[in-house]
């Protein structure tokens, strides 16, 4: 049988756009592998209580995930990336297929002898300036699983110039600052974003 070119163009075109926006969001969190080195490995400390009680939306149902030190549930249409998914810093890659999106997790120390939400604000300013963007929301603090996080949203343009849009949620557990990373096209991001939200409803810490 004789291929459709123009078939075979927008398959490739589809799938090149899911190599970039993998490679775009893993180029980000790769970033925290520099910007991590030289953190102290001390506990920072005890943080003042989170402005809000706790992470948007509701807890997703689908399939269980489990990370480092934690666990979380995926919706449908979401599935686990196994492709360049795991670095030194990086945990896991979650992936939606159509419309494109990634959700990166990560991990680094915390710095020594400040408290979580110091910690937390100088991650997210390191984050900005990695993607080289400022925030397009203000930077809120919430509870994830009842640990302090801060969250906001971000517009970037990818490394082959399409232009994204991301939310961060950086939390604070066990000494560590773990970073989730949201990236997408800017224009489905809200229904991906309300995504993201049911993800960190499902996130449980591990006890041991």
């Amino acid at each position: 049988a004789v291929q459709d070119p123009d078939s075979r163009c927008c398959h490739d075109r589809r799938v090149t756009h899911r190599r970039l926006m993998l490679q775009c969001a893993t180029a980000i969190a790769g970033l925290l592998v520099l910007a991590g080195c030289g953190s102290g490995a001390r506990t920072a400390t005890q943080p003042p209580a989170a402005t809000t009680a706790a992470a948007p939306g509701s807890a997703a149902t689908g399939r269980r995930l489990r990370g480092a030190d934690y666990s979380l549930s995926i919706p449908a249409g979401w599935g686990q990336s196994r492709r360049n998914a795991r670095t030194a810093t990086v945990d896991r890659v979650i992936t939606h297929r159509s419309p494109h999106a990634v959700v990166v997790i990560a991990m680094v120390r915390a710095p020594a002898g400040v408290s979580a939400s110091k910690a937390l604000r100088a991650r997210a300013r390191l984050e900005l300036a990695g993607v080289g963007s400022t925030a397009s929301t203000r930077p809120r603090f919430i509870t994830l699983a009842g640990e302090p996080a801060l969250t906001y949203q971000y517009r970037s343009t990818s490394p082959a110039g399409a232009r994204v849009q991301g939310r961060q949620v950086l939390v604070a557990h066990g000494g560590n600052v773990h970073v989730i990373a949201l990236t997408a096209g800017r224009a489905k991001f809200a229904s991906l974003d309300t995504a993201l939200g049911s993800i960190l409803g499902s996130w449980r810490w591990s006890t041991g």
